[in-house]
């Protein structure tokens, strides 16, 4: 049986209001999820800022230029909160 130091948050009506670490007493509120902002220009915008980061990408001397292509790819597909999901395969 797992042991764990995180127990549930009660309120008085028997409501899940988070956790508490047993060991530290630190509280925890519940985690909250929010819908992903949709691009108001469509499919293929992303947002950066042209002039430091790609001068920064352009002078890195450890970006050689075999992983360029890894990095050009992995823009092409940022969301438009520059999010990229994918897997290491």
């Amino acid at each position: 049986m797992p042991i764990t130091r995180i127990k549930p948050l009660f309120d008085e009506k028997g409501r899940m209001r988070g956790d508490e670490d047993i060991y530290t007493g630190e509280r925890y509120g519940l985690p909250v999820l929010v819908g992903r902002k949709e691009s108001p220009y469509g499919n293929g915008w992303y947002m950066g800022n042209q002039k430091l980061a790609r001068k920064v990408f352009a002078k890195d001397k450890e970006i050689k230029s075999e992983t360029h292509p890894v990095l050009w790819f992995l823009i092409s597909i940022l969301d438009f909160e520059n999010g990229v999901q994918l897997s290491i395969k």
